[in-house]
């Protein structure tokens, strides 16, 4: 199946905002449950991270010696915890369009277009591919991944509606019909007045 792309409901600002108003309490007993049990599998970096969260709040995720461990954090949240918690979680996360697709026919399909489209929603588009951290440029200090596959990003609404503008309503010829599933995220995002979240794993 190989690596695939999930674009999920987000906050205004994209994922910060849906992070800090997630149940963290409850994340922080569920990963001191499993780090214990299976240690090797999570930074403890990111756990002590998360007790700063909850004790000091959101600043200590800007400061650059803690972009690893931030990222760590975001990806075993949203990509574990989440996942574990789907079923009975008080916290829904709500996919904007319900497909996993493989990554490459993301990529084939937007090397179809991009020379239709504006600079602009290219850089956006690319974050697919590279990760978006939060708090922090990535051209300053990158989207980190433990493997170099997994990895999170996310568009704001703002970006939303720029990515909106160019794709609503367009024709896309057969190599770039995954442009629908972006399409379908961003109208479904636009409706409900929010950002996404883009899962890669």
């Amino acid at each position: 199946m190989g690596i695939r792309v999930g674009f999920y409901l987000g906050s205004e600002d994209g994922m910060l905002g849906h992070f800090l108003g997630a149940p963290l309490a409850a994340f922080h007993d569920w990963y001191i449950s499993v780090s214990e049990e299976f240690p090797n599998d999570f930074n403890p970096d990111a756990i002590e991270l998360l007790k700063s969260v909850l004790d000091k709040g959101s600043a200590v995720l800007e400061h650059p010696a803690n972009a690893k461990a931030t990222d760590a954090l975001l990806t075993d949240f949203y990509l574990t915890f989440v996942s574990d918690q789907k079923e009975d979680s008080a916290y829904p996360f709500e996919y904007a369009h319900e497909s996993w697709v493989n990554i490459r026919f993301y990529r084939d399909a937007i090397t179809a277009r991009e020379e239709r489209l504006p600079l602009s929603v290219i850089r956006l588009l690319e974050y697919i591919f590279t990760g978006r951290p939060i708090l922090r440029s990535r051209d300053h200090q990158p989207f980190y991944s433990e493997d170099g596959g997994v990895r999170l990003a996310f568009w704001t609404y703002k970006e939303v509606a720029t990515i909106a503008r160019e794709l609503l309503g367009a024709e896309f010829t057969e190599e770039e019909a995954l442009f629908r599933n972006i399409s379908g995220a961003v109208n479904h995002a636009l409706q409900k007045q929010t950002g996404i979240i883009i899962l890669v794993a």
